[in-house]
């Protein structure tokens, strides 16, 4: 039971000194890491979307074509 105990005020203590501590570290790099994300995940959208659009597609469209139009 005293183990419980030294643990609830061991987190008490850790928690409060989190929660008064009022440094701002990691918050200017994690805007960048997240406009980093932001414009890489548009790039790969864009990159996806020109090919589905040039390449997928068109092959895709004459496939269908051509099976149904089966001459056998």
């Amino acid at each position: 039971m005293y183990q419980f105990h030294c643990k609830a005020v061991f987190a008490k203590l850790r928690s409060k000194e989190i929660l008064t501590s009022n440094t701002g570290t990691g918050f200017f790099s994690d805007g960048v890491n997240v406009l980093m994300v932001v414009v890489v995940g548009a790039l790969l959208l864009g990159a996806v979307y020109a090919l589905f659009g040039d390449t997928i597609i068109p092959t895709v469209k004459q496939k269908i074509v051509d099976m149904f139009n089966y001459n056998g």
